[in-house]
């Protein structure tokens, strides 16, 4: 699963960038654990979001935390 996630981000990231020549930002957001108390959905999550992050830069974007509670500190328009 994770390998076709990260295939598929890659996929999706060079029709944006290369594709369609798109030269904006990219901005992914992540995923959370909706029990953090379960130590598989927290590995599973981390994973998932750890490709994101490498497959995001890659593409010269950015991951926009998203988690409880709600942080919106690299997305420029929400910025304080």
């Amino acid at each position: 699963m994770l390998a076709d996630y990260a295939r598929n981000l890659t996929e999706v990231y060079l029709a944006i960038r290369l594709g369609a020549r798109y030269k904006g930002p990219i901005v992914a957001a992540n995923y959370f654990s909706p029990d953090y108390t379960s130590a598989l959905d927290d590995i599973a999550i981390a994973s998932l979001n750890a490709l994101t992050l490498c497959n995001i830069r890659d593409a010269s974007g950015k991951v926009l935390p998203v988690g409880p509670p709600l942080v919106c500190t690299d997305y420029p328009s929400l910025s304080v």
